[in-house]
């Protein structure tokens, strides 16, 4: 039993890894800052995840694109979106770090996760495995149901900042 939990952590630990820095960071920052407005902490912390990540898919960008194909519905009909996909999230990282059309970063980034989490979903309810691309293929995630609650957390976020523009 707990050599199933050590286990499931391993394989977790990059993804553990980056949202503890993200999280880290962000708090750190507004703790220095002495601000500590929760929706302004929620913007920051959206950036910083979108960036980190979209920066960990350029690393293996080709590996990114076959992965990403593989289960994301628009994907596996345009080539191009696959492609194109982390500079997609990494501009939206940017406008919500430098508070660029809110408004039109929250919808797309809600559409995204959205899309997203539909494929996920599916391929999920398959029961076939496969590695998840959310890390790109530098790190080898498994797809699992963590892979939909990161979309969910997306798209909740993205939907609280939302109602509160």
């Amino acid at each position: 039993m707990i050599a199933s939990v050590i286990k499931k952590i391993r394989i977790y630990t990059p993804l553990i890894s980056m949202v503890s820095l993200c999280v880290g960071f962000t708090v750190l920052m507004h703790f220095v800052r002495g601000y500590h407005d929760m929706i302004a902490v929620m913007h920051d912390l959206m950036g910083s995840l979108l960036v980190v990540f979209a920066v960990i898919k350029m690393i293996r960008w080709q590996g990114f694109v076959t992965a990403f194909r593989k289960y994301d519905p628009v994907a596996k009909k345009s080539n191009m979106y696959a492609v194109v996909y982390p500079l997609v999230e990494l501009l939206l990282g940017c406008a919500y770090l430098f508070h660029i059309m809110p408004l039109l970063t929250y919808v797309f980034t809600i559409i995204l996760s959205s899309i997203n989490a539909i494929g996920v979903w599916k391929e999920l309810q398959k029961k076939n495995p496969f590695p998840c691309a959310c890390l790109g293929v530098v790190f080898s995630l498994p797809m699992t149901w963590v892979s939909l609650l990161e979309n969910f957390f997306s798209i909740l976020m993205a939907g609280v900042l939302l109602l509160y523009a």
